[in-house]
């Protein structure tokens, strides 16, 4: 008697871009399917004075949270800044979507980190 055996997963979603759309569950849920790939991230961002996370609240508790690294040649970009004001005007902590690359690799203050290449 053979034995048929269907395993079923949710269907990647893509980004207009051609990049997976992703959440901070999923980054940190699945780090070796991400790692050193681009993709679009939806989280919610909080800057402090020591820099940015992405978190989800949505995630299992033990997942924790991204650190943002903007990279150098987006310093001076209109969208970077005008982001980082509308999430300063929140009192630091709003709703963003991010496109960028994502390492697995935990750093001192996160779970990984996520270097931000675009605003879509």
């Amino acid at each position: 008697m053979a034995i048929l055996l269907l395993i079923f997963h949710a269907p990647m979603v893509y980004a207009k871009n051609g990049a997976p759309s992703v959440t901070v569950c999923d980054l940190l849920g699945s780090p070796i399917r991400y790692d050193g790939k681009i993709v679009e991230v939806h989280a919610e961002l909080i800057l402090g004075m020591h820099g940015g996370v992405l978190i989800d609240d949505r995630c299992n508790s033990d997942l924790g949270a991204i650190r943002l690294i903007i990279a150098k040649e987006l310093y001076k970009n209109k969208k970077v800044a005008a982001m980082i004001r509308m999430v300063m005007s929140r009192h630091a902590r709003a709703q963003v979507v991010l496109a960028g690359s994502f390492d697995k690799t935990p750093t001192d203050t996160a779970d990984g980190s996520f270097t931000l290449r675009t605003v879509p």
